[in-house]
C-alpha cells in the first residue's frame, strides 16, 4: 500500500518534464525562426545566471557542511577532557576495592573494567551524537536542496515564459545517508612476541605490592588516554565521512537535477531546430505525432493525480 502511494508522486514529475518538454518542442518548431534564434540567446543568458546562484549555494552549503564538522571535532575534544578524568577515578575506586588481590588478577580486572566503562560511554555519547549530528545535516541539507529546487523551478518558469508555454511543477524529497561504518577498538593488538607482556608478568611476580600498585596506576594513566582518544578518533572520522559522503551525493545529485533540466529545455530546442531542416510533410507528420504524445501525457498525469487525491482521502 505504502509503494502503491508512493509510485505516482515519484512519477508526477518525471510526466510534468516530459509534458513540458513535448510542449517546448511543438512551440518551438512553430515559432519563426528569428523569433526562436532571440529567445535561444535569452535562454543562454538566464542559464548563466541561474547556474552562478546554484555555485553560490554550493558554496554556502560546503561553509555550513565544514561548521558542522568542526562541531563534531569539539564534541570528541570536550568528551575526551570531561570523560578521562572521571573514568580514571572510578578505576581508582575498582583499584582500592580489588588491591588485595593478587597483582595480575587485579590488573586483568582494571583492563575489563575500563573496557566496560569506555563501552558505555562510548555506545551512549555515539547515540547522542548521532541525534546531534543528522538534526543539524538535516537542516543544512533541506536548506541548499530547498534553495536548489527554487532555481530549478524558476529556470523553468523563466523557460515556460519565454517559449509561452505551461508549466507544472511537483516537488522530489531529498534524502541523506544513515549508514554507519562505526566501530570500536578496546583490545590492544596482539603482538607476536608480546616482550612487554612477559616483562609484566616477571615484574609483577617478583617485585613488592606496593611497587607493582604503582606501576598498574601508572599504566592505567597511560593507557586511558590513549584508548580514549583511540576511539574517539574513530567516532570523529566515522561521523565525518557519513557527514562527507552525504554532502557529495546531495550536492551531485542536485547539480545533475539542474543539468538535466537545463538539458531538456535545449534538447526539445535542438529538436525543433533539426526539424525545421526537414520537408513540410515531414513537419507535419512529426508536430501530429507531438500532439498525440502531448495528449498521452497529460491523460496518464491526470490518472496518477486521481489516485493521489484517493489516496490521501
Amino acid at each position: 500500500l505504502l509503494g502503491e502511494k508512493l509510485l505516482p508522486s515519484a512519477i508526477l514529475p518525471l510526466l510534468s518534464t516530459s509534458l513540458f518538454q513535448v510542449e517546448l518542442e511543438i512551440k518551438a518548431a512553430t515559432t519563426p525562426l528569428e523569433e526562436l534564434e532571440e529567445k535561444i540567446e535569452r535562454f543562454r543568458v538566464i542559464k548563466e545566471e541561474i547556474s552562478q546562484e546554484r555555485r553560490d549555494s554550493e558554496f554556502l552549503f560546503k561553509g555550513e557542511i565544514d561548521s558542522l564538522i568542526k562541531i563534531v571535532n569539539m564534541d570528541m575534544e570536550r568528551f575526551q577532557t570531561q570523560k578521562i578524568p572521571k573514568i580514571y577515578a572510578r578505576l581508582l575506586e575498582t583499584f582500592q576495592e580489588n588491591k588485595h588481590r593478587g597483582s595480575l588478577e587485579l590488573s586483568k580486572l582494571l583492563d575489563q573494567a575500563m573496557k566496560e566503562i569506555l563501552v558505555r560511554e562510548f555506545d551512549q555519547m555515539v547515540i547522542q551524537e548521532n541525534e546531534k549530528v543528522n538534526a543539524e545535516y538535516s537542516r543544512i541539507a533541506r536548506r541548499f536542496a530547498d534553495k536548489v529546487n527554487d532555481i530549478i523551478d524558476r529556470l523553468m518558469v523563466l523557460a515556460a515564459e519565454l517559449f509561452e508555454i505551461s508549466l507544472e511543477r511537483f516537488q522530489v524529497e531529498e534524502t541523506i545517508t544513515e549508514e554507519s561504518s562505526l566501530w570500536y577498538k578496546l583490545e590492544d593488538r596482539p603482538k607476536l612476541l608480546d616482550l612487554e607482556g612477559a616483562g609484566k608478568f616477571i615484574s609483577y611476580s617478583i617485585l613488592p605490592s606496593a611497587v607493582v600498585h604503582k606501576m598498574i596506576k601508572a599504566e592505567l594513566q597511560k593507557k586511558l588516554p590513549e584508548k580514549v582518544d583511540m576511539n574517539c578518533g574513530r567516532v570523529r572520522s566515522d561521523f565525518v565521512d557519513r557527514i562527507t559522503k552525504s554532502a557529495i551525493e546531495l550536492r551531485w545529485g542536485m547539480e545533475q537535477k539542474m543539468n538535466q533540466t537545463v538539458a531538456f529545455v535545449e534538447e526539445a530546442v535542438q529538436k525543433a531546430m533539426n526539424l525545421r531542416e526537414k520537408s513540410q510533410e515531414e513537419v507535419e507528420a512529426t508536430l501530429k505525432e507531438l500532439g498525440k504524445k502531448k495528449a498521452l501525457l497529460e491523460g496518464i498525469k491526470e490518472q496518477l493525480k486521481s489516485l493521489l487525491e484517493e489516496a490521501a482521502a
